[in-house]
């Protein structure tokens, strides 16, 4: 993964994330008077609608890294999202067609990918489900994205910027990010060391996960 982040930007993107979960909350509210569904039936696929049952939680679902090395950072992440209820309920009113909105935030272990399997099933076993926000990390991402897809449940990321993981992942379309990806960084990088610094060899360090992988294939 990378070795720095800028907080503000991130925050910021965060803020879009919620902002995009929202208009899915929307279009999932508008169900809630089928009589002819088993509301608390919580099976899902990419055919099976999203149902709020009456008096129950809109859940905004967070999957990033709360412990370990990096904890601090997903913990910004998870507060970040709550801020932005926070505001967007300041603005628009507490509750959305009579739902409260929630916000349940689960440890992925970023690139431990046992860890982000299970805070998937932690959120898709959650009734009220509407999206998540994550996961955090490439390693992880790749592990669940084919569940959540499953699952019918969009996941959109700020941070997992390896190159493949929108460009490989099941039909349907399920996960999303507004990170960048590791292609474009690399040329980035390598086009900055030889145009300013005329550089003629280069040696790069890297984490052997699959983020640094991917970086450093392409910066070569």
């Amino acid at each position: 993964m990378r070795s720095c982040l800028c907080p503000r930007r991130d925050r910021k993107l965060i803020g879009l994330f919620f902002l995009i979960v929202l208009v899915l909350v929307v279009a999932a509210c508008g169900g809630e008077d089928e009589e002819d569904l088993d509301l608390w039936d919580i099976s899902r696929s990419p055919d099976t609608p999203i149902i709020i049952p009456a008096g129950e939680p809109i859940v905004v679902g967070v999957s990033t890294a709360l412990t370990g090395p990096i904890g601090v950072r997903g913990g910004e992440y998870r507060d970040a999202v709550v801020a932005g209820v926070e505001r967007w309920k300041a603005e628009n009113g507490s509750l959305i067609k009579g739902h409260e909105i929630e916000v349940q935030a689960e440890d992925d272990g970023c690139t431990e990918t046992d860890v982000t399997r299970g805070a998937a099933e932690q959120l898709l076993g959650r009734e009220g489900l509407v999206g998540v926000i994550g996961p955090q990390c490439s390693g992880g991402s790749a592990a669940v994205i084919p569940i959540y897809a499953d699952a019918g449940i969009v996941a959109i990321s700020g941070s997992a910027t390896r190159t493949d993981l929108t460009l490989t992942q099941p039909e349907g379309g399920f996960f999303f990010r507004t990170a960048y990806r590791n292609d474009l960084e690399g040329a980035l990088i390598a086009s900055y060391l030889v145009s300013t610094h005329n550089a003629q060899t280069v040696y790069l360090v890297f984490y052997l996960d699959p983020f640094g992988k991917d970086l450093s294939y392409i910066i070569q």
